[in-house]
């Protein structure tokens, strides 16, 4: 793992001293790990610098995450390889990539890259650039000081560095965490601190050494096919399997790591495992499935690791995890924090592992002990597809512009009035940014999902992720193939049914934790509709608590039955921070007497509502300096 940050002076001047003292420091507090190696890079004119931090050099990428040599410095973050054919030689894949830039710069690479990244190339003498995968599943963030602009694959680093310079402490934005009280994610492009702001999907930063650092749009958004090219697409669905299987097989490539990959009832997991079977390689991987054996995910997941005789362990044994989470609760107990339950230290360090961009209902701790294996994830499969299944209900973009009652936006009601208008305002515009009158309206939500809602759920994790986690069903053909073929297609599934029923017939029969196959999906493309609508107006904003919605019929999961046994310790953890410190900042944009009224009737309230106070709950412990940093 490497988080990273690229300092550029403003004017061509010299950085300030107390900047550079903070990218010097190896044990630096923003980092999310104690580095194994660190490295501080400056080009020929001290104005671009350069501060790296590696947990360890060759722990997914044969080698460090950087390379320098005569033309300056190459560096990345997560994983990245040719998408076609991978990496091809014994050389670090830094090297490899700097070579491979020298003939095709960065801004214009990234296509051809597949995985989830950040990658910078800083010039001895030249320009740099700093650009992230085309749907930006890494995050850049950056902000400017008084003197320089600040790059970053961490908002928390992005933010303490430019503190630095005016010695100062960072200030956490009350408006971005807010979204969080709002519609239960971070999205657009405000983070928890109010000088760091998220680099747009597809944009790169090009970095002048003579002073300063500007954002570049790219050429076109990654899921827009261009309208000239003539590809077929079964053709290009040959490109998609591809760029996956040489995921895969890069992934299964690094030396001494075991491999591993989840086995649901779901699609995703079902696709990458044809094309495992198909490519000869399922026996390399052990298979896992968590949850009780009722489980309808847990059934079929068994039939089909019977059915093809695969290496499957079911609920695999965490003995090693648990003791290592209970080291992390009595360290924290230990430094001041002796009454706190487990379920609050979870909360917490999450505020502060995400920086306040991710909701505690979904925890995320940080850095787990070193596993020496990969995992290859099925995340990311919904570009392929749709991303939100009922897309399609939107027969109009004037429809799509109410998108924010249907998914019941704050419908909790704990916003204050102005704060409600606000983020309804921008929704209204994330959602037709970029917007062509052209672009279907299933078109439009499910690119607002993908480059906002899930975006950023994903990203603010993955910055600490610790599983080894590669991503083969991130294909950017596939991207673009799901935009060409249209919404309709997309729902029907037709790339992953098409792509499993030439890979592994048989897996097409085996049965669904969820049904069957969508009607109609094996019959073919079906006509895409043309559409030519202008972009609505910003809608009228309902001032005032939206109607409650109706209880939700909410499927039985693992995941679900972990979270009703913990409700009750969680709401007295909200009681606490949502009802005893009306001096928080977040009170600024959240209702406390609506919010009171809302805790009081928690077990009545849908699933969609208690997100929203889940959210209210992250915003309170960031906004108000109670995360903990994660201890060892």
């Amino acid at each position: 793992m490497l988080t990273f940050a690229v300092v550029v002076s403003r004017r061509g001047g010299r950085i300030p001293e107390p900047v550079l003292d903070w990218l010097r420091d190896r044990n630096c507090v923003d980092v999310p790990f104690a580095a194994a190696d660190h490295l501080v890079w400056s080009n020929e004119a001290s104005t671009v610098w350069f501060g790296g931090w590696e947990d360890d050099p060759a722990e997914w990428s044969a080698g460090n995450h950087w390379h320098v040599d005569d033309d300056g410095l190459t560096a990345f973050t997560g994983h990245l390889w040719p998408a076609r054919d991978g990496w091809t030689s014994a050389a670090s894949w830094a090297a490899q990539l700097a070579g491979r830039l020298r003939s095709t710069p960065l801004a214009a690479a990234t296509d051809d890259l597949a995985g989830v990244y950040l990658a910078a190339a800083l010039g001895r003498r030249g320009r740099g650039t700093v650009a992230a995968d085309p749907l930006g599943g890494g995050l850049i963030y950056w902000g400017h000081g008084r003197d320089v602009v600040v790059v970053s694959s961490r908002a928390a680093l992005a933010a303490g560095l430019l503190a630095a310079e005016s010695a100062t402490r960072p200030q956490r934005d009350v408006t971005g965490v807010g979204w969080l009280a709002y519609c239960s994610r971070s999205i657009g492009h405000q983070t928890g601190f109010e000088q760091v702001s998220v680099v747009p999907t597809g944009a790169t930063v090009d970095i002048d050494p003579a002073g300063g650092a500007c954002l570049v749009d790219a050429p076109a958004p990654p899921w827009r096919p261009d309208p000239d090219d003539a590809v077929m697409p079964a053709d290009e669905l040959e490109e998609v399997r591809t760029q996956i299987v040489t995921s895969i097989r890069m992934a299964l490539a690094l030396p001494g790591r075991a491999s591993r990959a989840g086995l649901t009832g779901g699609r995703d997991s079902r696709l990458l495992l044809a094309l495992m079977l198909e490519e000869g390689v399922a026996g390399e991987v052990e298979f896992q499935t968590f949850g009780r054996d009722d489980l309808a995910d847990v059934v079929v997941a068994a039939q089909i690791a019977e059915l093809f005789g695969l290496r499957q362990v079911m609920n695999p044994n965490r003995s090693v995890l648990w003791e290592w989470r209970q080291g992390v609760d009595t360290m924290v107990r230990d430094d001041g924090h002796p009454d706190l339950s487990t379920q609050e230290i979870t909360h917490r360090i999450t505020a502060w592992a995400c920086s306040g961009e991710r909701n505690v209902f979904q925890p995320h701790v940080g850095r787990l002990p070193r596993r020496d294996r990969i995992l290859l994830s099925g995340l990311f499969g919904e570009t392929l597809r749709t991303n939100f299944p009922r897309a399609g209900a939107f027969p109009s973009k004037q429809r799509v512009a109410d998108l924010h009652n249907d998914m019941k936006y704050g419908s909790m009601g704990i916003l204050r009035p102005d704060a409600l208008a606000h983020y309804r305002a921008e929704t209204h515009r994330l959602l037709f940014d970029d917007c062509l009158p052209t672009d279907s309206p299933h078109d439009v939500v499910d690119r607002f999902f993908f480059r906002n809602w899930q975006r950023r759920w994903f990203a603010s994790a993955h910055e600490v992720d610790s599983e080894g986690r590669v991503f083969p069903l991130y294909s950017n053909a596939g991207v673009r193939l799901g935009f060409r073929i249209g919404g309709e297609n997309r729902t029907l599934e037709w790339i992953h049914y098409e792509l499993i029923r030439r890979a592994c017939e048989p897996l097409l029969h085996v049965p669904f934790a969820d049904g069957g196959w969508p009607a109609g999906a094996g019959d073919g493309l079906v006509v895409i509709k043309r559409h030519d609508e202008p972009v609505p107006a910003v809608p009228r904003v309902f001032q005032g608590r939206a109607p409650s919605p109706r209880k939700m019929k909410v499927k039985r999961t693992a995941g679900r039955d972990r979270r009703a046994a913990s409700e009750a310790v969680d709401l007295d953890i909200m009681n606490r921070y949502l009802r005893d410190d009306p001096s928080n900042p977040l009170f600024e944009i959240v209702d406390p007497v609506a919010t009171g009224q809302a805790l009081d009737r928690f077990d009545d309230l849908t699933i969609r509502e208690k997100l929203q106070l889940y959210g209210a709950l992250t915003g309170a412990i960031w906004l108000g300096g109670h995360e903990i940093a994660l201890p060892g």
